[in-house]
């Protein structure tokens, strides 16, 4: 039996972070981590700097997202947000953390979900 999957768009100011189809969606909800599969009642939420992850073909890809929002309808997600990173290729380092002050809430989440994906890749 084929996966079922649905078609993701992750999009930063900088362009097209990611385009494809995907079996799940895990994102970091202003309320909590939460889910998308194929079929999915229709979706608007925002999002807070945090660990993404999308399935492909059994294949798991973890990355950093920043604040942002998610549109999910027809089997179709659009994902925008401030950054996108895979892991080890940071965009903004501590330092320069763009329009974000270091000492900021969002900031603060940014910096632990790249920590995360770099213990998680040792």
């Amino acid at each position: 039996m084929a996966e079922k999957t649905f078609e993701i768009e992750i999009i930063t100011p900088q362009g097209l972070f990611f385009s494809g189809s995907v079996s799940q969606l895990q994102l970091p909800g202003v309320m909590g981590q939460f889910g998308i599969l194929t079929n999915h009642a229709p979706l608007l939420a925002m999002l807070e700097p945090g660990v993404t992850s999308y399935t492909q073909g059994g294949s798991v890809t973890r990355i950093v997202t920043g604040t942002g929002f998610v549109q999910f309808n027809n089997n179709h997600g659009t994902v925008l947000v401030e950054v996108a990173e895979k892991p080890g290729e940071v965009t903004q380092t501590d330092n320069d953390l763009g329009e974000l002050s270091p000492d900021t809430r969002e900031a603060k989440l940014l910096k632990q979900a790249r920590e995360k994906l770099a213990a998680n890749k040792e």
